[in-house]
């Protein structure tokens, strides 16, 4: 999963294609964004001062914005009489609470905190989750199959441990002398003889996002599981097929300034996956293309202590649904290096991603609902790592633990802009939600061990966590087995 603080800027006018005027407002006095991030964030307007963060002084800057050209153009129907009695509250409420010489009447009566608070909920920040958690999703379906991506061929053209195990694979092991087969139940042909194998994985992780100024803190959980089946050609290669399905659940925490929500997401995959042996070095690689299901409930709550029954502020819930398509390719190389039953293995590997999340629409919050444009990420990353394994025969099979460490480069995602519009809003005014950079390096962390037993059977069990991510901690377990046919 990528990680930053977000926040909302508007641009100048321009046209939308088809020639229909879209108002976008200037939010950021005289900034621009670029892929290098924002420049300082400024209040170009009364309720844009309310806020204590960028993000809540973008959200004001945009708020008023929006309110004025209603005033100025008046409201048509009732959920954009929503929208401009919700947004006036708030402008109301900022001429209240900084004295100036404005309209007051719809003053809620609440302190600077709670205005800010409700400048945070409208903000809609959490939308761009989809994007991440569909990058995420991807990302976890290629780790499953490439721990499949065990069977590496010896010198000697029989399965073996190999320590290489290029994207945190799992070794599979036939004992090449007589005393290993002997420890191993007798017969070289009890580990591994089959060429073709199925296997099954499942795994759950957990993971939380720390609370920062600019960004809701958030936990998640995943589950996943992945089938699929390979068959080995001769003695240098191995390729097959696999199905995935994950499912991740995140809670926004609740907070001063935040009222909470959560999304759910669902991804299916489907991966092609093959594996080389040329002399002492490895090859393997893997293509996943994926279709995800998201939904997003946001929590929007705008305080009032106002008198005045009308002056109500708003406690409401922002619900969407959207789909998402992934493409990842993997390629793998490395080398690994036999110490007696020791073995060393560095590894660099190379992935590209490509995620496209359609565009939804909200419901449930009347004139705060808000309208999402579709996002696109492309990442492309190396990963330079080392495993060490050690290999032990004993009376019921082969039992290897095994531990890695990888330094895992970011060189293509970057800050991302996505279109956000009040639906309600007739002139469209396009505020752009803008993420910070993603952590450009960060570490990953493995312990596990393997065990393959006498009928062939071969199950495994591992823990990574992530390293050196701002903010943002990640722990996954997989179990899982391979059977022969």
């Amino acid at each position: 999963m990528q990680h930053g603080e977000s926040g909302l800027v508007l641009q100048p006018t321009g046209s939308a294609p088809g020639g229909r005027n879209r108002h976008l407002l200037l939010a950021l006095a005289g900034s621009i964004v670029s892929g290098a991030g924002l420049a300082a964030v400024e209040p170009v307007n009364n309720l844009g001062s309310i806020g204590a963060s960028d993000l809540q002084i973008r959200t004001g800057n945009a708020v008023q914005a929006v309110c004025v050209q209603f005033n100025k153009n008046g409201a048509d129907g009732d959920l954009q009489a929503d929208l401009f009695d919700k947004c006036g509250e708030m402008v109301h409420t900022a001429n209240s609470l900084n004295g100036i010489d404005g309209p007051v009447a719809k003053d809620l009566g609440i302190s600077r905190e709670q205005l800010q608070a409700a400048l945070q909920n409208v903000a809609g920040e959490e939308t761009v989750a989809t994007g991440s958690l569909a990058t995420e999703a991807s990302g976890s379906q290629t780790a499953n199959v490439s721990k499949r991506l065990s069977a590496l061929l010896s010198r000697n053209g029989s399965f073996r441990l190999s320590a290489v195990n290029l994207f945190g694979s799992y070794a599979l092991y036939r004992p090449d002398t007589a005393e290993a087969r002997g420890g191993a139940g007798g017969d070289e042909d009890t580990l591994m003889a089959s060429r073709w194998g199925v296997f099954v994985h499942g795994d759950i992780g957990t993971g939380e996002k720390d609370a920062s100024a600019a960004e809701d803190g958030f936990s998640y959980d995943t589950r996943g599981m992945t089938l699929g089946a390979d068959y080995r050609f001769g003695n240098g290669m191995v390729a097959g097929l696999a199905a995935g399905l994950s499912s991740t659940s995140s809670d926004f925490d609740e907070t001063d300034t935040v009222s909470g929500g959560d999304m759910d997401a669902d991804v299916a995959s489907f991966s092609l996956y093959a594996l080389a042996y040329a002399g002492p070095v490895f090859f393997d690689g893997i293509v996943t293309l994926g279709q995800g299901r998201f939904d997003l409930t946001r929590s929007i709550v705008i305080a009032s202590e106002s008198d005045q029954a009308e002056n109500d502020g708003a406690d409401r819930e922002a619900r969407s649904d959207t789909d998402s398509t992934q493409t990842a390719v993997s390629l793998g190389v490395g080398s690994e290096y036999n110490f007696g039953a020791v073995s060393l293995a560095p590894y660099l590997r190379a992935q590209y991603l490509d995620v496209e999340v359609d565009g939804f629409t909200e419901t449930g919050a009347q004139g705060l609902n808000l309208r999402v444009s579709d996002q696109s990420i492309e990442s492309v990353t190396s990963s330079l790592g080392v495993r060490l394994s050690r290999v032990s025969n004993t009376g019921f099979g082969v039992l290897v633990p095994q531990a890695r460490l990888e330094w895992v480069h970011e060189y293509s995602d970057d800050v991302r802009e996505v279109e956000t519009v009040y639906a309600n809003d007739p002139r469209e005014n396009v505020l752009l939600t803008v993420t910070d950079e993603p952590d450009r390096d960060y570490f990953s962390l493995g312990l596990g061990a393997s065990a393959v037993l006498r009928n062939g059977i071969q199950m495994f069990a591992d823990v990574r966590t992530l390293m050196g991510l701002r903010d943002f901690s990640e722990t996954q377990m997989t179990l899982g087995a391979r059977f022969e046919l």
